[in-house]
């Protein structure tokens, strides 16, 4: 999971100048619904994918919350337990080595769940969009 979610913002970064000019073309008004029909027909479209976007963020945030936290929550964080076991080159047993190593961990494995919300979202966007456009033809 954790390489996937570098390998998904190395492609994001590195098509930055497709993504932004293919949004740019599908704000033009040949794709845009030209009618109450057509807005009526593709509104199911876009409900669901709220839906199932608010659905993914909320259950992602939770498990984050409860991954992140866990050591703290079952009280494991005063044997020295981290998010995720890792070996670091020095004792993550000491302090302030603990604290450290689990801020790292923390925003380590927010940025990737970040990361991976968002270019989830962007393709499921992008598949809405293809499907309403389909519908509307």
């Amino acid at each position: 999971m954790e390489i996937l979610g570098v390998l998904k913002s190395y492609t994001i970064i590195k098509n930055m100048e497709k993504l932004k000019q293919l949004l740019v073309t599908l704000d033009i008004d040949l794709f845009q619904p030209k009618d109450r029909q057509q807005r009526n027909l593709i509104q199911s479209n876009l409900n669901s994918w709220k839906i199932v976007v608010w659905s993914f963020w909320l259950l992602t945030l939770i498990w984050l919350f409860f991954y992140n936290f866990g050591p703290i929550l079952d009280k494991t964080s005063k044997e020295y337990m981290l998010p995720f076991r890792a070996w670091y080159p020095y004792n993550t047993e000491t302090s302030p080595q603990y604290e450290l190593t689990y801020l790292h961990q923390f925003i380590g494995i927010t940025y990737l769940t970040i990361i991976s919300i968002n270019v989830d979202t962007l393709i499921a966007a992008l598949n809405m969009y293809i499907g309403a456009q389909l519908d509307i033809i």
